[in-house]
């Protein structure tokens, strides 16, 4: 859904403060907060989000292909969970 140029122009604040606008922007009703994050949220996409869902697609396709070919090695999660309380991974 794209704004229209009176509504965006309802969210040019002026503010250089983020928690003023974060403030300002809760206020608003619920279908123009809905609107906002539709609109920030197209702002932050990038055209190589696109490729990277092709690819983690063509990944689960894989793997969906392996659980059905009885080829994948599956671990129970209680098991994951385990071998995690025991050698936490590092940063």
């Amino acid at each position: 859904m794209r704004l229209d140029t009176n509504t965006r122009r309802r969210y040019r604040f002026g503010m250089s403060a983020p928690s003023t606008l974060l403030e300002r922007a809760l206020a608003l009703p619920a279908r123009e907060r809905a609107e906002l994050v539709d609109e920030l949220t197209a702002s932050l996409e990038v055209a190589g989000d696109v490729e990277l869902e092709r690819a983690w697609a063509r990944e689960i396709e894989r793997r969906v292909a392996r659980l059905d070919g009885g080829t994948a090695t599956v671990v129970d999660g209680a098991e994951v969970f385990a071998r995690l309380a025991a050698n936490p991974p590092t940063r």
